[in-house]
C-alpha cells in the first residue's frame, strides 16, 4: 500500500533552490501537483501552500530565519 505522505516518486527530480533562501524559495515539480508544508522548530505549521506542476515561487521573507 502506498504512503500518501510520500507524494514524490523516487524517480522524479524535484528542484528546490536557493539554499538557504532569504526572500523566495523556488520549487520545481516535474509531474504532479503537491502541497508544501513548512513547520517551525516547535512543530507548528507556519506555511501551507499548493504547488503546481512546473516552477513555483514561494515568498519566505516573512518567515523567521530559524525555520
Amino acid at each position: 500500500m502506498a504512503n500518501p505522505d510520500l507524494a514524490i516518486a523516487e524517480n522524479e527530480a524535484v528542484n528546490i533552490y536557493p539554499n538557504p533562501a532569504t526572500n523566495v524559495l523556488n520549487i520545481n515539480l516535474p509531474n504532479d501537483e503537491a502541497i508544501l508544508l513548512i513547520y517551525d522548530l516547535t512543530g507548528r505549521l507556519v506555511l501551507e501552500q499548493s504547488l503546481a506542476i512546473g516552477t513555483n515561487v514561494i515568498d519566505v521573507k516573512s518567515l523567521n530565519s530559524s525555520i
